[in-house]
């Protein structure tokens, strides 16, 4: 047979034919092939105003008007448009892939799947997308490789599958699904912004399926920390000599909790020293936990001080080099073969990030840690073992050594020991109801290596109580309070949106990345609070209270019915119209919302400082350069004459005594230029461009804070430091080259300290019309 096989990008396809000998030639089965490439999504879905019949396009295309909502779905064609492509992406490169890949499939008696076969299906829309557009109507199948390694690449030709029946149709159908239901969604981002806007000035909002509910659980566990009311409370409790407290069982019908010390003190009249009993001892022992999922390794990275796309990035490419397995899986466990293929190189492995070998003396794969799919597995190392963490650092920056050795961290204690323990209870001889348990350390065993604590906040452990209980403990008064509400950090909310089986790791990551980072975020990660909403971020949340689309219950419910798609049991087309009732629902809901956001003091206070009222100044209208300008009557304390607005405008140089801050006087000396600005507006920054007076350049001196040299054939003068590193001589040397340096640095931030690698060169930089050469720093 000859065989077209379908890779998602270029790099995949390079690793294929590096495999299979060419990109064309034969397989060991004697059946030839040819390899092309997208590169990720080659299509999309056309513009909602695109996507219908013609006589309705003007309402679909008025999205501005509330009149448009909502939307009639069932005018959908479903149709799709070229989407862009490469670096940077253009829809010529997009437009070179497909031909490519339609003229390679003619004459060919099938096409092969070959895409990222992740749980969510992605991949195999994505190919579909393309089969479906060059109108192929031959034999599809599907390619399932576990990694990108040779071996798993030639095995997963032995067992290809009929990619249009059975579970590969229903992956596909269950991606399609998902992919229709959040075309649909989108309606609900202009509403809410046409809403909002009545009120206040805002961008474009984004809701969306999780984008929702992350942010309205930030903005819940901020309100409710906003609004915490510490009540107080006392109880009688005893301790003995060792700190061990011994307290009753608190129910909601328990009476011996006051809300005044006095009461308490009373009670405590009633009680006497006592003598401790032990109800019992018993050695207990806690196997390693589960190897860690996408979003659980971004928890133990992002504490180091990574970016969600430094992790991202960072982790594709060290897997399209073999360091670390295929990211976008969902399994926490591993085949035994999986199990069997790394042992050769746990030694190793211990070795470059720093692990006692001793500690690992378990190397048969538990019960718990196996799985007996063929699937992925979970995250884990890969058979190629760097020989340094120094290795790791020079190809993948400091995100690259945190990423290893945490995942090697986390491999590594299946091989260890089970963790070994003696817990003992205990019980006052006189008042039996209070009781204590104390967990006494024997072996640690992994916890040595990895400990999951990691994964949460909190920093309390009982791995270092080692004292026993003392014969008698005392009774005293201890005061305590109602909890208040746990900060929305990025592990609360990792474990929030395990716990309710929302999103894979994957798709978590995505979000975080898409709602934290960036000029359209809506939140951002801080060391004090955790996730802090920004002006649209809570202007969104607000707007979408008790709405379904923001529901944590109703997105379960949407990827319990997905998952009833991949398992064939329920039919794809069903998903989508799911969101027209979401629409229906909210749409009134977020009309509702809007009318008391004035009473949210919170917003007002964003709103202000997200649209800061600038000084206006009066402007003096002229030709420059031969096109019609505005420019500012004053600049500083110096209010141009009609003389020097007239020569500014010749674009002619002048000259007039200026004030500094100090009070003092200069000479100062300049001309129009054009300009840019950076302002505030609905809180995002904003460039502005426009004409107006400037200093002329400074001439070219090296002092103290400065060196001058030839780069680029241009004598310059550039700052001498990048944060509190001062370039050295050798350093200066090379930047004038035009060459790459590269030096570690420390910052300090809310107390901790952060080391990271700064790689740059030299680089152009505008700033009030002047254009100057300045160090371009890459953090790692």
């Amino acid at each position: 047979m000859k065989f077209m096989i379908l890779n998602e990008k270029g790099k995949q396809a390079e690793k294929f034919a590096n495999f299979l000998g060419g990109k064309s030639g034969f397989l060991k089965s004697g059946d030839s092939y040819d390899i092309v490439h997208a590169s990720g999504h080659l299509l999309k879905y056309k513009k909602p105003q695109d996507n219908v019949p013609e006589s309705y396009a003007k309402q679909f295309n008025d999205w501005e008007n509330l009149s448009s909502y909502p939307w009639d779905t069932s005018l959908f064609k479903w149709e799709y448009e070229i989407n862009p492509s490469g670096k940077p992406p253009t829809i010529e490169h997009s437009k070179k892939l497909l031909k490519t890949i339609k003229s390679t499939s003619i004459g060919q008696d099938a096409i092969i799947i070959a895409t990222d076969n992740d749980p969510s299906g992605e991949g195999d829309v994505l190919a579909w997308e393309i089969i479906n557009y060059i109108g192929w109507k031959g034999q599809v199948y599907r390619l399932h490789f576990r990694s990108e390694s040779k071996e798993d690449i030639l095995k997963a030709f032995t067992k290809m599958t009929n990619a249009r029946e059975g579970d590969d149709q229903a992956l596909y159908h269950a991606g399609l699904a998902r992919q229709r239901f959040d075309y649909i969604s989108q309606e609900l981002s202009p509403y809410a912004t046409i809403v909002a806007r009545e009120h206040y000035s805002t961008d474009a909002l984004r809701l969306g399926r999780l984008k929702s509910v992350i942010n309205m659980v930030v903005w819940y566990q901020n309100y409710l920390r906003k609004n915490y009311i510490k009540r107080p409370f006392f109880e009688v409790r005893f301790k003995d000599n060792s700190n061990h407290v011994f307290k009753r069982e608190y129910t909601e019908d328990s009476v011996f909790r006051f809300n005044d010390k006095s009461s308490a003190e009373a009670e405590k009249n009633n009680y006497h020293n006592s003598q401790i009993k032990i109800l019992s001892k018993e050695t207990k022992r806690q196997q390693p936990p589960a190897l860690l999922s996408l979003s659980d390794l971004n928890v133990l990275v992002s504490k180091d001080g990574f970016s969600d796309t430094a992790f991202d990035s960072t982790y594709e490419s060290m897997y399209q080099n073999e360091i670390v397995s295929y990211p976008r899986t969902e399994d926490t466990k591993i085949t035994q073969g999986d199990f069997d293929e790394l042992l050769p190189f746990v030694d190793k492995m211990a070795d470059v990030v720093g692990i006692d070998k001793s500690l690992l003396t378990h190397r048969t794969l538990r019960a718990k840690h196996k799985i007996a799919h063929d699937d992925h597995g979970a995250n884990r190392p890969g058979i190629k073992v760097p020989n340094s963490l120094a290795e790791i650092e020079k190809k993948f920056g400091k995100v690259g050594v945190s990423i290893y050795t945490h995942i090697v961290q986390s491999y590594l204690s299946i091989l260890c020991e089970d963790y070994v323990y003696e817990q003992e209870k205990a019980c006052l001889q006189d008042y039996p109801t209070f009781q204590s348990t104390i967990n006494k350390p024997i072996q640690l065993n992994y916890k040595k290596i990895f400990d999951e604590k990691a994964l949460n906040d909190s920093t309390k452990t009982d791995e270092n109580d080692q004292s026993n209980f003392s014969e008698e403990a005392a009774p005293y008064i201890y005061e305590g309070a109602n909890p208040k509400p746990a900060k929305p950090t990025k592990s609360f909310l990792n474990n929030f949106l395990k716990k309710h089986n929302l999103g894979t790791g994957a798709t978590r990551i995505a979000v975080f990345k898409t709602l934290g980072e960036g000029n359209k975020s809506t939140m951002r990660l801080t060391q004090k609070d955790g996730y802090v909403l920004n002006y649209n971020g809570t202007l969104s949340a607000l707007l979408t209270k008790k709405a379904y689309i923001a529901s944590v219950k109703v997105t379960y419910r949407l990827q319990e019915l997905i998952q009833q798609v991949r398992d064939q049991k329920l039919d794809w087309k069903q998903i989508p119209p799911l969101m027209n009732k979401i629409v229906a629902h909210d749409m009134p809901i977020i009309q509702k919302n809007s009318l008391a956001l004035n009473d949210d003091s919170e917003l007002q206070k964003l709103a202000a400082a997200a649209n800061p009222k600038y000084e206006k100044k009066e402007k003096a209208e002229g030709i420059w350069l031969g096109k019609k300008v505005k420019v500012s009557k004053s600049w500083r304390k110096h209010e141009f004459s009609d003389q020097e607005l007239a020569d500014l405008f010749a674009d002619k140089v002048i000259t007039f005594k200026a004030e500094k801050k100090d009070g003092t006087f200069y000479i100062a000396k300049g001309k129009l230029y054009n300009q840019t600005a950076s302002v505030i507006k609905n809180g995002r920054k904003t460039q502005i461009k426009f004409v107006g007076f400037a200093l002329l350049p400074q001439e070219i001196k090296a002092d103290e804070n400065h060196f001058v040299g030839i780069w680029k054939k241009k004598k310059v003068r550039v700052f001498n430091r990048c944060g509190s590193h001062i370039f050295t001589k050798q350093e200066q040397s090379d930047l004038l080259a035009d060459k790459k340096i590269t030096f570690d640095g420390i910052s300090k931030k809310n107390g901790k300290t952060y080391k990271y690698t700064v790689t740059g060169k030299l680089g152009y930089k505008t700033f009030k019309g002047n254009k100057f050469v300045e160090f371009k720093p890459k953090f790692n």
